[in-house]
């Protein structure tokens, strides 16, 4: 069972305000729903990112944070979110 199970049409935001990186200037979102050969990806390059699903199915979210000095830091929270 997932931990973040929401109905159809839902509205979602993330953020990443508690993001213990230092000198954080260039965010970029990746959405990836897992199984289907379909779907093209959502990429968002914002501090917030919010999304409508409007699709059922198991996402998979990334985050990839930048600093100021150019180092990188990706966390991927795979099938974070089943939309049923």
């Amino acid at each position: 069972m997932y931990q973040n199970e929401f109905p159809l049409l839902t509205q979602l935001q993330f953020n990443y305000s508690l993001s213990t990186m230092d000198g954080k200037v260039k965010p970029q979102w990746k959405l990836i729903k897992e199984n289907d050969k379909k779907w093209k990806n959502i990429y968002y390059n914002n501090p917030y990112f919010c999304y409508l699903f409007t699709q059922k199915g198991s996402y998979t979210l990334e985050l990839t944070i930048t600093d100021n000095e150019g180092n990188k830091k990706t966390k991927t929270k795979k099938e974070f979110v089943k939309i049923i």
